[in-house]
């Protein structure tokens, strides 16, 4: 995850953009956003996704982004508006492909290695429409909706954390977690384990405190959403 954040950090560094990292996936520029990543990892291999803001309308930004007021307040600002700012602010004559020649730059001098150009004909065209498809569905953008009865809601240090219960004769029937949260095993894993058990506090807790993994950073985050289950008024 460094690593790939040295890339974008570097390749800006040579358009002449001092730039620092912020958190966990951020990168900013005079302490503004212009780089948001997220990582996830499945047995051998690494997935990265992110933005770089080059020249993006700021009205539609602020139309379209939802943050809520809990993220926000953890950042110091008021509005996603005034937190982001785009790179051609700084180098006006900035164009796409010229970012993407410096990120190539930078990817080559970060790792080491030679860097290869993947043409779209060496792709296969076939799985990338059954693709495009899928990701484009309804389904996987937004999921199976739930009717649910109760939510909460809390931000931690490593990211927000929602909690929608359907709940029916005291047991919680079915539950969907949303999270910001780059450990997306263990959200999985709340929500597995809030299925078919009591709507009760200690119910809940105990059946989470049931979690294990070889990853100590998310069993302690998982700590940290029973302490905050323990608190809240059910």
């Amino acid at each position: 995850m460094s690593k790939q954040l040295d890339v974008i950090l570097k390749a800006v560094q040579k358009l002449g953009i001092a730039a620092e990292k912020s958190g966990r996936n951020d990168i900013l520029a005079d302490g503004r956003k212009f780089s948001g990543n997220a990582f996830y990892e499945k047995g051998d291999h690494c997935y990265h996704h992110g933005t770089l803001m080059v020249n993006v309308n700021m009205e539609d930004l602020s139309k379209y982004l939802t943050v809520s007021k809990e993220k926000l307040e953890s950042k110091g600002v008021d509005s996603v508006r005034s937190r982001v700012v785009n790179l051609s602010e700084y180098v006006p004559e900035l164009s796409i492909d010229l970012l993407k020649e410096k990120l190539r730059e930078a990817f080559g001098e970060v790792y080491g290695l030679p860097v290869n150009t993947c043409e779209t004909e060496d792709l296969n065209e076939k799985e990338i429409k059954e693709r495009t498809m899928h990701f484009a569905s309804w389904d996987w953008i937004f999921g199976k909706k739930l009717d649910f009865q109760y939510e909460l809601s809390h931000r931690f240090s490593w990211g927000e954390v929602v909690l929608q219960m359907k709940v029916k004769d005291g047991r919680i029937e079915e539950a969907n977690v949303y999270s910001d949260a780059m450990k997306p095993d263990l959200i999985l894993a709340v929500k597995k384990y809030l299925r078919n058990i009591r709507y009760e506090r200690n119910a809940i807790c105990a059946e989470l405190g049931l979690y294990w993994s070889e990853d100590r950073e998310e069993e302690q985050m998982m700590k940290e959403i029973i302490a905050w289950i323990r608190t809240v008024d059910l």
